[in-house]
């Protein structure tokens, strides 16, 4: 856990950009509510990045603590929205690696790819061939490729030859 003045505090909420009718009707316990997102810098993988004492936070983890005072490294910080920028306390949950893989899977959002292409998908935004497997419930990226033969002998590579 990590320790914030009210100025600290003040200071990571000015990062975020809350819509109107979310402040009106965040305290309603039936109503999500909209997304408030990260203005700040963010991570390679879309999550906000906020930095204390030279340091860098996942935004969303630290949003988080501020609202409900908990911190524990064991348990993920989870989105019920699916948008990495976002920092609304009401969208997030403490859970494991196996209870974010199961809420991705009943949202539909696992690539269940089949047979000889199984774990290896294109990125459009990237323009690249993506290789990644699943082991204990955690998505374990490979790497990035140009071509998606690359990533396939890649794949079957790691998944051979585990690093743990």
């Amino acid at each position: 856990m990590i320790k914030m003045s009210p100025l600290e505090v003040a200071k990571f909420w000015m990062q975020v950009e809350i819509d109107q009718n979310s402040k009106l009707l965040r305290t309603s316990s039936r109503w999500l509510g909209k997304c408030w997102n990260w203005t700040g810098s963010f991570f390679q993988s879309g999550y906000g990045r906020y930095f204390q004492n030279q340091k860098s936070f996942r935004a969303h983890r630290i949003s988080h603590q501020i609202c409900y005072g908990v911190e524990n490294a064991s348990f993920l910080v989870c989105h019920k929205c699916d948008n990495p920028a976002c920092v609304n306390p009401q969208h997030l949950f403490l859970g494991t690696s196996k209870d974010n893989t199961q809420d991705m899977i009943s949202k539909g959002r696992l690539n269940r790819s089949r047979g000889e292409n199984k774990g290896v998908s294109f990125c459009k935004d990237r323009g690249k061939w993506r290789a990644r497997y699943m082991r204990n419930y955690k998505s374990i990226l490979v790497g990035e490729f140009d071509s998606k033969e690359d990533a396939l002998k890649a794949l079957h590579f790691s998944r051979n030859n585990p690093i743990c």
